[in-house]
């Protein structure tokens, strides 16, 4: 995958749309599935990403320097952890979305298409 910081939603998903072909040519399906479920989940369906900022204040980083730097560091904070809560707490709806997902690959060979826009 691509990966890296900064990719707007089109570039995440047709990148995560390219890897899965990828691996479905090559017979892995553990990524594949992996993937699919990712396109339902709300942080990762096609959002933009800018990296993982794991801590509330910005160490060994120029944000410190400026007020803006700092709000953008303390976003970017509070993105990454409702991103690792969705993770690991996903509702409902996004539970019964991933299942879908995973049936239409395993019976279908089908894959999330990725929107024009």
């Amino acid at each position: 995958m691509k990966g890296g910081p900064y990719q707007s939603r089109l570039e995440a998903l047709q990148t995560a749309r390219n890897y899965m072909e990828d691996q479905l040519k090559k017979g892995n399906m553990g990524p594949v599935l992996h993937d699919v479920v990712d396109w339902e989940t709300p942080r990762h369906a096609g959002k933009e990403w800018h990296g993982f900022t794991l801590l509330p204040i910005p160490l060994f980083s120029k944000a410190w320097f400026s007020v803006e730097g700092l709000k953008t560091h303390f976003q970017e904070f509070k993105e990454t952890w409702h991103h690792i809560w969705g993770d690991f707490f996903p509702s409902e709806e996004t539970k019964q979305a991933g299942r879908q997902r995973v049936v239409d690959v395993l019976t279908k060979g089908q894959l999330p298409t990725v929107p024009t826009e």
